[in-house]
């Protein structure tokens, strides 16, 4: 039922080609993130990504802070959200390279995963699950691709409505950000205009690149949960070689049978501990940044009411943190669900016309099962809807009082 893959870096090119990763792997290349590229060419991209986040993103944001701190409660807000955001980004990029070997494991272990089946139907399963991932990572690259030209192109808005419907005067122009560029900012308007943008569209390629790569590793191993599902509920199928005109040679293949699935069980939850290990201070960072933007994000947001553009900007970023988390949320969720749905398998299956030395494998194999699998922050946050509900509850009562406050 299973091969004995040896994999070299032409069969994981090839693999992470097809349909179901081949974006995920354009992502990680353009963001200097692809563990199988040359050193100098990771390296030139690394330097420039993290000259961008750092130079151009995170110092002025750091500088805005210094300026209108005690001055301004809604520039300040800003500035300290923009710092966050591009400490955030960086850190999330600096755990994923620094984590370059681990991520080599878990990217061998999928393709070795995805060629090592040889059931028709194992390998449909499969594909099943990895579709879903793709179409949940394409719908998030879109909605981020949408709301990022929103809330960069939304700046020159009033620029574009005086070339195509003119007034007496022009229209006021939109603050493009409250970070201090050591420049004036009207009279710079399109350099930074511009420097927005570039930062914007290196922050897209940081963020997809990891988010959409975890999406479809983590949809592989819900496809290896479904194809351990399968195994245990389909022992006595003729596919797995049940010879029924002996009694005695079909009892020892349906125990061998439920064996295989058994150690792939484990080779799951082997799977799910080097994905937790790879990605927990990822997560870990995520958490403590999303709730500090979401908190100082809020005050910006409601402090921007009286100006509609920066009002609809603004709001963009904090519902887009939002999804963010809930995009990372989904993928925890769905490994609890699935991996708890292996133990209904397991009593499902016909354990009661297997050999005793097969119902003792099962039964341990039901007392693991009763404890979910789980992807968590750093050990302190478990990623789940539960936990994503209690964040996004909390500031909502944060943004109700700050509302209360501004009568």
């Amino acid at each position: 039922m299973e091969q004995t893959i040896q994999l070299d870096l032409e069969t994981i090119e090839n693999f992470y080609s097809n349909e179901y990763f081949k974006v995920c792997k354009i992502l990680n290349c353009m963001a200097g993130l692809w563990p199988y590229k040359g050193y100098m060419d990771k390296l030139c991209r690394r330097v420039i990504v993290s000259i961008v986040i750092l130079g151009i993103l995170f110092v002025p944001y750091l500088r805005g802070v210094k300026k209108w701190c005690g001055k301004n409660l809604a520039a300040c807000s800003e500035d300290i959200a923009g710092t966050v955001f591009a400490s955030g980004v960086f850190l999330k990029y600096l755990v994923t390279f620094i984590n370059e070997k681990k991520l080599i494991q878990v990217y061998e272990e999928v393709a070795r995963n995805h060629l090592a089946l040889d059931d028709p139907a194992e390998r449909a399963i499969m594909a099943k699950w990895a579709m879903d991932g793709k179409i949940k990572y394409m719908g998030y690259l879109g909605y981020l691709t949408l709301a990022g030209v929103s809330f960069s192109q939304m700046i020159i808005v009033p620029q574009m409505l005086d070339l195509v419907v003119p007034l007496n005067e022009s229209r006021q122009r939109v603050t493009i950000t409250m970070a201090d560029f050591g420049i004036d900012s009207d009279q710079y308007f399109y350099t930074i205009y511009v420097t927005y943008c570039v930062v914007s569209v290196v922050s897209f390629f940081v963020l997809t690149s990891i988010d959409t790569m975890y999406t479809a590793i983590i949809h592989q191993i819900l496809g290896i949960f479904n194809v351990v599902k399968y195994r245990l509920l389909n022992v006595q199928n003729a596919n797995f070689g049940l010879n029924k005109g002996n009694d005695k040679t079909g009892r020892d293949i349906t125990s061998l049978n439920v064996i295989s699935a058994i150690r792939l069980h484990h080779k799951s939850l082997q799977f799910i501990d080097l994905i937790e290990s790879t990605y927990r201070y990822c997560f870990l960072i995520l958490i403590f940044i999303c709730v500090i933007f979401l908190s100082f994000g809020s005050i910006t947001v409601l402090e921007a009411v009286s100006e509609l553009y920066n009002f609809l900007r603004l709001g963009i970023v904090l519902f887009g943190v939002a999804v963010h988390l809930f995009y990372l949320s989904w993928p925890g969720q769905l490994v609890i669900d699935e991996s708890s749905d292996v133990f209904r398998a397991t009593y499902e299956s016909t354990w009661y016309d297997m050999p005793k030395r097969t119902q003792v494998l099962i039964d341990i194999m039901m007392m693991r099962c009763r404890q979910p699998c789980s992807l968590t922050a750093g050990g302190l946050y478990v990623m789940s809807f539960e936990n994503y509900g209690k964040i996004i509850k909390t500031t909502g009562s944060y943004i109700t009082v700050l509302a209360s406050f501004r009568g």
